[in-house]
């Protein structure tokens, strides 16, 4: 997509590696500097950029995911354009693999696994629907699923479920 390392947020960001690539943009882990912390950049693609309507829908869908709980959402931390123009998201590192990933890597789910994936889903939309607001493209590359090894424990975050202009409803009273 053209994007290389000086286009990572100029010089307090490390690009670590890129986590995945789709049709919608870049998703790459990287490093706050300054923190020594690890965090995550989301890029729109350069071409998508050129269009109004997909600039003003990738920035509502990251300053929403900023007011939505980060318990069961990506958190939202900057945004902005790089020097050479690229559009882009800072969001809080969540490590984990997608359920697309989980389901290509290990094939069919245990059903006692499904449910479990499926209730924490169901918390996690309720959670904007109680709000008015209905996801517009959640798909198992929008899901991440954490496996806490020492707690024996899994829990789940979406990513960006295409929630575009909500920031208008969820600032609201």
């Amino acid at each position: 997509q053209g994007l290389n390392r000086d286009d990572v947020i100029g010089p307090e960001y490390e690009l670590l590696r890129l986590r995945r690539e789709t049709d919608s943009g870049l998703l790459c882990e990287c490093r706050n500097v300054h923190l020594n912390r690890r965090t995550d950049i989301g890029f729109l693609p350069r071409e998508s950029a050129e269009y109004p309507r997909d600039l003003a829908a990738f920035f509502d869908d990251a300053q929403s995911a900023s007011f939505i709980d980060p318990k069961r959402f990506i958190k939202t931390h900057d945004l902005g354009l790089t020097e050479g123009g690229v559009p882009y998201f800072v969001m809080e590192h969540f490590e984990g693999e997608t359920l697309r990933a989980l389901i290509e890597k290990h094939g069919p789910m245990d059903p006692l696994r499904v449910a479990f994936i499926g209730v924490e889903l169901c918390r996690a939309l309720d959670l904007v629907h109680a709000k008015g607001i209905t996801h517009g493209a959640l798909s198992p590359d929008c899901i991440a699923i954490h496996h806490d090894i020492d707690q024996w424990t899994e829990s789940i975050k979406v990513y960006d479920c295409g929630c575009g202009s909500l920031r208008k409803k969820l600032s609201e009273p």
